[in-house]
Order: structure tokens, then C-alpha cells, then sequence
């Protein structure tokens, strides 16, 4: 079998990536997209320390000539990209997708086709690739069109964000313009509301699939879920990339600590390909993908067939847009955008002065312990539950996990980059938003779940997770 470098050197195929970039495999200078991320083991073992490495867009051929994995900024020249991710999760067997991809790709059927269906209703027609553990389904927007000026009129850039969008470092090689920032943000809420309608639908036909989660929240039972991540609009435009089709998949290779020993040996490096390519709703069997993405010369063959090309969708997605401004969601992030949160200054007689004590000791260890416990989604999933039932407005919840963000505690996570206000907002208001339409119906907010979850700090501890219930939950 000829190894990942060679199979870059397939003509097809480097015009495949390039095209995802935005642009030709001869002038990668000229890609829509602002810079490049390669990933994989040749980056460890060549002393940088860690596997990912942001490259220039003029470094094309050297991520490809390393055997790297590639991905493509978020961030674009041209438009403002719509990103899903789809991803199987199973903490007590995370090889099992290695091991045994036909079958869970099967059990993940379901899902992918409910959020088809509900893309295929606004008429978006998403380029979606099949990864190593689910889907990436994207579009665009263009910037110059009537839907982007719709776009910015949804979104929101907070101060501290700002101030980061205007001053280039690092990926920021540019500076990131306060029109983008809002569409960036607005399309962010607009995948929200996508991932509700996908809930809805998949509860209506009541297919047999495993629980879907957002952002990768536990669940409690066997611990197998498929997470609808729609996170990278929770953090700042120029630090979120995306793989690209065509690109190697080497994931299991370099979390081998995961995954396991047999399936980082055994399982060869994969090709993330395409499943639908957006040009006539083009669709490729599941069987003949899976086929392929384990054998490059049959990848190479796909890469001659086929096009990927990010889909404009720029005129339907006004479809979209409308929709979600008749929304329950819509009318749920117009009240938590009006509502201020506490000024930093004033943090020591108000967040910082909460007792946590009184909550459940579950919920109240993330923020004893906030490094890394409060970056957990299903720690901030069980905070905001339990904060709304005792009369918390969500903004205010999110100014709590912000007051906590900003404390210096070694964070896992380089603050300077990212954003925690933003951070903080995204997170609160995404399960705040399943609560007040009612798609979060707390059945698994009880002490035997969130002990299956891996969550429960202290046993018998006298509280009862269940009476934390919003009455609407029943």
C-alpha cells in the first residue's frame, strides 16, 4: 500500500483539498481560506512538541509532503462558513469506531439523514464528509450577499472579543472586521436552531439510534451518544479550523493513549472523503465510502469523480434564517442579549460572593474547582438546570462561569486566545435554550444518571438531583 505522502501526490487529490480551501492546488497563495493546520505524528516526532502545527497558506505542499492531516481556517476571505460536526462518542469503548465501523456507522444512519432532511428542507445542499468517528457537514455564505447582511444582524461580538478581532497576533494575521464577528456569531445561533429542528425531527419519527447529544454533554446508561457539535462558534473566528476532505485521518494514531494499542497498530491511517458533494445532491452508499476511505488508490479514484467545493448557499439559506426568526430559540436569544450581566468591578459583591455550598455537591465542585471542571460541558449542562430552577437568569448564569474563567489559575485553556466571556455565553445560552423551548426534558437530571455519567462527586449525599427539575419538565 502506498503510503499517505504518496497519495497526496495524486493530482486529483490535491485539487480536492485545495478546492475545500478555496481555491487551486498551484496557487494555494490565493485560497479563500486565511491559513492552514497540518496534524499527525510526523509533527510530534520532528520535535514541535505537539501534533498540530498552523501553517501559511504558501506551506500547502510542505503539510502534505510531511504526511500530514490538513485542515482549512474557519475563517474565509470570501464568506462565512456553516459547520456541523457529527461524532460518535463511547468513553468506555472510544476504539469501538475503529474496531467495528460498518456497524456503528449504521447506528449513526439515522442522524446523519435527520440532519440532511432538515438542511434538504430550506433547500441547503451541505458538501458532508465522512470522517473517522461521524460527519462534517458544510456551506457558505457570501459576504457580499443580502443573506450575510441578514447573518450580521443576528449576531453579537461582546467587548473583550472585540478588542481581540482588532488587534492581529498569532492566527489573528489579520484583523478580523466587526461585520464578519457578528456573522461568525449569528451563524453560530443559526446552527443552534438547526441542531433543535434535527432533535425535533429525529423524537417525531422515533428512530432507534443512540442518544444525540450537543457539544459532547455525557449521558448515563451504556455512555454511547452521537454529539451534535456546533461549538466552534463559542470561540473566537481565527482559532477554529476544519478537516478537509481528502485529507488523511490520523486521529487514532496519535491518541493512541484513547483509543488503544491494537487500534492505533492495526488500523491504517484513513481518507476523510465525501459522502454528499453538493452539486445535484450527489450521494455516495455509505458501503462504497467506507470502502474506499481505507484504500487510497480507490480515494485517488473518488478524487477524479468528484468536486468539493464548499456549497454556496447564499440565496437559500434566507429560508433558514427566516425560520429561526419565528423561533421559540429566536425569542430565547433576543431575551438573553438583553439581559446585562454584572460588571466586572462589581463581581466581588455579587458572582464572586455565591455561596456554591448550598447546591448540590455535583454541581457545586465545578465551581470550587473550576480548572478544568467548569470547561466541561456536562458540568455547565447540570449548573445551568439546577441555577434555573433556582431562579437564575441564564445571562447571569453565564456571568458566573465568566467571573470564574477570568480568575488566574493556570487554566488548561490560553485565555489570550480564546475568549471567556464568549466562551461562557455560548455554553450557558446552548442549554439554557433546550430548557426554555422545552426540548430538555431533564429526564436524566436524577443521581443515578449523573453517577453512570461519571459525575458524582459524593455519594448519598443527602441531595436528590431529580428535585432539581424545572416544573415544566414535569
Amino acid at each position: 500500500m502506498i503510503r499517505l505522502e504518496e497519495f497526496y501526490a495524486h493530482p486529483a487529490v490535491r485539487e480536492r483539498l485545495a478546492e475545500y480551501c478555496g481555491g487551486r492546488a498551484t496557487a494555494p497563495d490565493r485560497f479563500t481560506a486565511h491559513y492552514l493546520v497540518g496534524y499527525g505524528s510526523s509533527l510530534q516526532s520532528g520535535g514541535h512538541g505537539y501534533p498540530f502545527e498552523s501553517f501559511s497558506l504558501k506551506q500547502f505542499d510542505d503539510i502534505l509532503d510531511r504526511g500530514c492531516d490538513m485542515f482549512r481556517s474557519v475563517w474565509d476571505h470570501e464568506s462565512t462558513l456553516g459547520v456541523l460536526d457529527l461524532e460518535y462518542v463511547n468513553p468506555r469503548r472510544p476504539g469501538e469506531i475503529f474496531r467495528h465501523p460498518r456497524a456503528i456507522f449504521e447506528k449513526i444512519e439515522p442522524i446523519y439523514r435527520a440532519v440532511q432532511k432538515v438542511l434538504y428542507r430550506f433547500n441547503i445542499t451541505p458538501l458532508a464528509i465522512l470522517t473517522g468517528q461521524g460527519y462534517h457537514f458544510t456551506f457558505r455564505v457570501r459576504q457580499d450577499s443580502a443573506a450575510h447582511r441578514k447573518l450580521e444582524g443576528l449576531g453579537q461580538v461582546n467587548g473583550s472579543l472585540g478588542d481581540k478581532y482588532r488587534t492581529p497576533r498569532g492566527r489573528r494575521r489579520a484583523v478580523v472586521g466587526e461585520a464578519i464577528g457578528r456573522s461568525f456569531d449569528g451563524m453560530g445561533r443559526l446552527m443552534e436552531y438547526v441542531g433543535h429542528l434535527v432533535l425535533r425531527e429525529l423524537r417525531k419519527q422515533k428512530v432507534d439510534s443512540p442518544v444525540l447529544t450537543f457539544t459532547d454533554v455525557a449521558v448515563g446508561g451504556a455512555g454511547e451518544s452521537v454529539s451534535l457539535d456546533f461549538s466552534m462558534y463559542g470561540d473566537p473566528l481565527y482559532m477554529r479550523d476544519i478537516r478537509c476532505p481528502f485529507s488523511g485521518y490520523q486521529k487514532h494514531k496519535v491518541q493512541v493513549w484513547k483509543v488503544g494499542e491494537d487500534v492505533a497498530r492495526q488500523v491504517p491511517i484513513q481518507v476523510a472523503l465525501p459522502r454528499i458533494t453538493g452539486e445535484g445532491r450527489s450521494e455516495w452508499a455509505l458501503e462504497d465510502i467506507l470502502a474506499r476511505r481505507g484504500h487510497y488508490e480507490r480515494s485517488a479514484e473518488l478524487a477524479s469523480a468528484c468536486r468539493t467545493d464548499i456549497p454556496d448557499v447564499s440565496h437559500s439559506v434566507v429560508n433558514l434564517i427566516d425560520s429561526y426568526t419565528r423561533s421559540a430559540l429566536y425569542r430565547f436569544h433576543l431575551a438573553f442579549d438583553a439581559e446585562p450581566q454584572d460588571p466586572p468591578e462589581r463581581w466581588p459583591q455579587t458572582y464572586d460572593f455565591f455561596d456554591s455550598r448550598s447546591l448540590p455537591p455535583c454541581v457545586a465542585h465545578c465551581l470550587a474547582t473550576p480548572n478544568d471542571h467548569l470547561l466541561k460541558p456536562t458540568n455547565l449542562q447540570a449548573l445551568v438546570r439546577v441555577l434555573m430552577k433556582r431562579g437564575w437568569h441564564p445571562k447571569h448564569i453565564a456571568g458566573l462561569v465568566r467571573s470564574k474563567y477570568e480568575k488566574k489559575l493556570d487554566w488548561n485553556m490560553d485565555w489570550a486566545k480564546y475568549d471567556p466571556a464568549t466562551h461562557a455565553n455560548f455554553f450557558v445560552r446552548q442549554f439554557a435554550g433546550l430548557l426554555a423551548t422545552g426540548l430538555d426534558t431533564e429526564a436524566d437530571l436524577n443521581c443515578v444518571s449523573h453517577q453512570e455519567k461519571g459525575y458524582c462527586w459524593k455519594p448519598f449525599c443527602g441531595h436528590n438531583l431529580a428535585d432539581e427539575r424545572l416544573p415544566a419538565a414535569g
